[in-house]
């Protein structure tokens, strides 16, 4: 989690991870064929998503 990161001196990873929207593609490991490929169903248009504000 986030204090593991934060030991390795990763901190700005934290906020990279949070960003919504970073990529347009998603990872998905196929058991199958033990690869990762491209994740079936995933919409090209971002869904809006409405969240509290932070406090």
């Amino acid at each position: 989690g986030g204090r593991n990161l934060i030991a390795l001196g990763l901190e700005a990873d934290i906020d990279r991870a949070a960003r919504w929207d970073l990529f347009r593609l998603v990872p998905e490991f196929d058991v199958a064929s033990r690869r990762i490929t491209p994740a079936r169903d995933v919409p090209a248009e971002p869904k809006q998503i409405l969240m509290a504000p932070r406090e």
